[in-house]
């Protein structure tokens, strides 16, 4: 393959890094903002109140906001910026090593940006899990 494709998709994939990780980083600031609730300040509330939420267990009102809140956090499209900068960082390191080797043959050290491309999928298919209970909600109010 030519050496200045792995260029150009070194490039793109530094780019879109970078503007994802802006979206995440407004996304993050964002959250930081938001006023707590009592649920929230628990440890481990979150996971609590979404086990709730899958297992169709009765919830308090706080509780039932909170979970409101935070399937509507992790089914936000900024959300998702997270684990697509993590991705793109390494598409960045896989592409920019290939474009490095100029050819040659690639050794494994070339496809260690797989694990973080493997972490953001990991990562956007558990945050479509808890996505997917907006319709349980629905019914439980």
């Amino acid at each position: 393959m030519d050496s200045a494709l792995f260029g150009y998709l070194t490039v793109l994939a530094l780019v879109l890094a970078l503007v994802f990780a802006a979206v995440a980083t407004v996304f993050v600031k964002r959250l930081g903002d938001r006023g707590t609730t009592s649920t929230s300040e628990e440890i481990g509330g979150a996971k609590t109140v979404i086990r709730k939420v899958r297992r169709r267990e009765p919830m308090s009102a706080d509780e039932l906001d909170f979970a409101r809140q935070i399937v509507a956090d992790r089914s936000s499209p900024m959300a998702y910026c997270i684990p697509a900068a993590l991705f793109m960082v390494g598409c960045f390191y896989v592409f920019g090593s290939l474009y490095h080797l100029h050819g040659a043959t690639p050794s494994e050290r070339t496809f260690l940006g797989v694990f973080p491309m493997l972490a953001a999928t990991n990562f956007t298919l558990r945050m479509l899990n808890s996505a997917r209970l907006k319709g349980r909600l629905r019914k439980m109010a």
